[in-house]
């Protein structure tokens, strides 16, 4: 019996051309469908953003489970898409705060953007804006393999703009809508969901106690267990999304649209070990943000909100680097006492030195107008010694001009 079927195609919109039919017969049959497009469709450069999205489009069209681009270039014009330098993947989250602004509070936006494998965390505020061009400012040309969110809009300019990068989405987002569906609306459907989703979360935990590699991790990740409970996940969701709603609940109907929606978004994560198969990492960094919301309730300026993220940036980067907080303020604070009394040390040093130049250029000049005066006496005697007839001059030298005898 065939589990599974592989379909390789050259150029994007081959899979349409070639297997359009196919796909149907392959998941009436329940059959795990992956689709592979050698080359990224620059033949036409500024054709490849927009193909990379039709063969999505196809994908949720035709309802089959993966989609891999490997993003070679199309003959000798284009050049693999992964050859770059390898970046980074970032987990990225925002929270909300209320903000003083004209007078009134309003709802404002502090986001928080956490690099694992560089033990960072950077908390960023936009006059608390939570439109896409605060993130795609604050990425700027910055170089990543990867970025993992919730399901907001915003994070999905990704699959449009930076065809490059991975977009992953939380599966942690995904079990709590059917944990929901199983607790409060009694969907019996739910429990399965939680029960397959909760052997993946399993099978992590397991790569986090054998200290894994990224490499092991990825190679555990895509081995045959994992990729039949992802069949059998898949499965289940388009069998019951072809039941139609029926007696299901609401809230069953939203964690099985999540889930169809995000799917590609929620897989990604077997791709790199290096990636997280939820966006909790984010999540935990922001919640100290959280807490402090309940305490101070808001902030009065943009100013106090932007000296709260610097503030926090400092403590949940030295959390990750395993420093504490207190002694890296207090190495901090010594090192800029320091750099201050060096600066006011170098200030009395440069004063000192200009008091004595100027104490020197002083005397310069007293000096000058001394040897002026003297030249200017000894011209007065030499001119009044040729009114009188004098002659000889050798007698009126320096020295002794102006002497009495």
């Amino acid at each position: 019996m065939i589990r599974s079927a592989l379909i390789i195609v050259p150029h994007p919109d081959d899979e349409i051309n070639v297997a359009g039919g196919l796909f149907e017969t392959l998941q009436a049959n329940g059959i795990y469908t992956s689709v592979v497009i050698c080359t990224n469709g620059d033949h036409v450069p500024e054709y490849t953003a927009k193909r990379y999205r039709e063969a999505q489009k196809a994908q949720r069209i035709f309802k089959y489970q993966e989609l891999i681009f490997l993003g070679y270039g199309d003959g000798y014009r284009g050049t693999h898409i992964y050859d770059s330098k390898e970046g980074d993947a970032v987990n990225c989250d925002e929270t909300w705060c209320r903000v003083k602004v004209k007078g009134k509070y309003g709802k404002k936006y502090i986001w928080c953007m956490v690099n694992k494998e560089a033990k960072v965390a950077v908390y960023f505020y936009d006059d608390g804006s939570r439109g896409r061009k605060v993130l795609r400012d604050f990425l700027g040309e910055t170089k990543i393999d990867a970025l993992q969110s919730d399901g907001f809009n915003v994070y999905m300019y990704l699959d449009n703009e930076l065809v490059n990068v991975d977009h992953l989405c939380c599966f942690a987002h995904a079990r709590a809508k059917f944990q929901y569906a199983f607790e409060q609306g009694k969907d019996a459907d739910a429990e399965y969901f939680i029960r397959l989703i909760g052997w993946l979360y399993d099978q992590e935990e397991q790569y986090r106690l054998r200290h894994l590699t990224p490499e092991q991790i990825r190679k555990e990740r895509q081995g045959e267990k994992t990729a039949k409970v992802i069949s059998q996940i898949r499965q289940r969701l388009d069998k019951l999304l072809a039941d139609g709603n029926g007696m299901r609940g609401d809230l069953m109907q939203k964690a099985l649209n999540y889930l169809n929606s995000f799917w590609n978004q929620l897989i990604l994560y077997l791709k790199d070990g290096r990636y997280n198969i939820d966006n909790s990492l984010a999540e935990r960094t922001l919640r100290p943000m959280t807490v402090e919301r309940k305490n101070s309730l808001t902030f009065g300026s943009h100013a106090g909100a932007k000296v709260s993220v610097i503030y926090h940036t400092f403590i949940e980067t030295c959390k990750m680097c395993g420093v504490s907080t207190l002694e890296y303020f207090k190495e901090f604070f010594k090192a800029a006492i320091k750099r201050v009394q060096f600066q006011m040390n170098l200030r009395n040093v440069e004063r000192e030195q200009l008091r004595i130049l100027s104490k020197a250029a002083i005397k310069r000049v007293q000096f000058q107008m001394n040897l002026r005066n003297v030249e200017r006496e000894q011209l007065r005697i030499l001119s009044k010694a040729i009114m009188q007839g004098r002659t000889d001059y050798e007698n009126m030298l320096p020295m002794t001009i102006g002497i009495k005898k």
